[in-house]
């Protein structure tokens, strides 16, 4: 990398540090939306993961206090006491590591009410595309563990790529996605199908379509950049300095600075070198492998991945053989690299946590009917924070969704808010929030992935 490159990308990461910075006070303090969206360009730019401040950078910068705050912040908390008013409470958490330290993943809930986790190394969405397996016994690369609610282990089997989600569909088979792979398995562990992710299938990677790709993604980050900064701008002149919280009065002091700092990345990624166009290409083909979400019902497979331009995301169709694939949903916006979509029954509900609401598809991806919008009154109907809600689990008429600080909220499958159930005990962040329920409903499971658990919720006794 010349020494042009590592001067743009330090300055890109001068720009995140600092967005990231406010967005956290932000998110804390459930105020100022304007940096999530340059937050989220940036994570998508670095591959899904925010820049670390160093100290020598960030010297000069006021707001380091605050993201020391925030990170020293973060630290697991113990099992919670109940929220007031709420239905179910955490009673025990299940450690799941593997072997030789792979990870929780990914869970969903079989036909008989026991967590099917998948177990993956740490890196597992940045891995190149796997190879076919031709011959030979079978690579362990990641492991499904089937275990009881107790934590009691009923079975496990072994996978052979590196996988980073997985479900169950109705007739009991189970799915496995990642490093551009989709396989499917019978309840004991028996590989019947293995196929290439749809979403490869005839997509271009040649030198000259990756420069193009490159290109429109840096002139769609450079367009973002511009929005945010106009709304920055129009926020800080019209409203008065007493009436900002404190980080963005601090902000607002300083805005010359960051006003001058954008346009630099601006200018940047409007008429990129060819040195960032090389390293833009690197983090594209980096995510080209990635399978954010599987789910399937008695007639289709429906696999999420990032788009194949730009930074959202998309949602393809295959038949239960893993084959035909169709593209259906195009368009969706998730943050920190989280889209989740649910097959329930003949439709999807999709966690857009972007735009702050639910999408409910057909299986030909026609939109059927949409719900929620942004709450920083306290309105349990509605969804706070970075971005929410990160996902969700139909489980017969109960639509359960989760936010990213452990936040369990129960809707009907039309949309309609009935209560909020619980909070899990996990550090708040924007992050992969799977959560599911048993068939009577009382007992949630949310997933803690910075501590490779799932925490347990069961309904209390006094809200029986």
């Amino acid at each position: 990398m010349n020494r042009r490159t590592k001067t743009v990308l330090g300055a890109t990461a001068a720009v995140v540090v600092i967005t990231a910075t406010a967005l956290r006070a932000a998110e804390k303090n459930g105020e100022s939306a304007w940096g999530k969206v340059v937050g989220a360009v940036a994570r998508a730019f670095f591959g899904g993961q925010e820049q670390q401040p160093q100290a020598a950078e960030l010297q000069e910068v006021e707001e380091q206090k605050v993201a020391a705050e925030w990170l020293g912040s973060q630290s697991r908390p113990s099992i919670p006491a109940p929220m007031l008013n709420t239905s179910h409470a955490q009673v025990r958490t299940l450690k799941l590591l593997g072997d030789h330290n792979e990870r929780l993943a990914s869970f969903c809930l079989n036909q008989q009410g026991d967590i099917v986790a998948l177990l993956s190394p740490a890196s597992a969405a940045h891995v190149p595309v796997a190879e076919p397996v031709e011959s030979g016994p079978p690579v362990t690369q990641s492991e499904v563990r089937v275990i009881n609610s107790k934590g009691e282990e009923q079975s496990r089997f072994s996978v052979d790529f590196v996988a980073t989600t997985v479900n169950v569909s109705p007739d009991g088979h189970i799915y496995v996605g990642g490093q551009g792979v989709i396989a499917k398995y019978d309840a004991q562990g028996q590989q019947l199908v293995r196929r290439p992710a749809p979403h490869l299938d005839g997509l271009s990677f040649n030198e000259e379509a990756l420069a193009e790709r490159a290109k429109a993604s840096l002139a769609e980050t450079a367009k973002m950049l511009e929005d945010s900064l106009a709304e920055m701008k129009q926020k800080y002149e019209s409203t008065p300095e007493e009436e900002l919280p404190p980080v963005e009065r601090s902000m607002k002091k300083n805005f010359d600075r960051y006003e001058e700092m954008y346009a630099r990345q601006i200018e940047q990624y409007s008429n990129p070198t060819d040195a960032l166009i090389e390293q833009t290409i690197t983090q594209l083909t980096s995510r080209k492998n990635t399978i954010n979400a599987i789910s399937a019902n008695d007639q289709y497979v429906f696999v999420t991945c990032p788009a194949s331009k730009g930074y959202g995301f998309t949602v393809w169709r295959t038949d239960t053989s893993l084959e035909n694939g169709q593209l259906i949903v195009e368009g969706l916006r998730g943050c920190c690299g989280q889209m989740d979509v649910q097959c329930c029954g003949e439709n999807l509900f999709v966690a857009e946590n972007s735009r702050y609401r639910v999408v409910q598809y057909d299986a030909d991806g026609e939109q059927v009917a949409k719900f929620g919008e942004r709450s920083r009154e306290g309105d349990a109907a509605g969804f706070s924070g970075c971005c929410n809600p990160m996902n969700t689990r139909l489980v017969g008429d109960k639509l359960y969704v989760a936010e990213s600080d452990g936040t369990v909220k129960l809707f009907n499958a039309a949309g309609e808010f009935q209560e909020v159930l619980g909070k899990a005990g996990v550090a708040s962040g924007c992050k992969s929030s799977i959560v599911a329920a048993s068939a009577d409903g009382a007992t949630v499971y949310y997933f803690d992935v910075n501590q490779s658990s799932i925490c347990v919720l069961e309904r209390r006794s006094d809200k029986s």
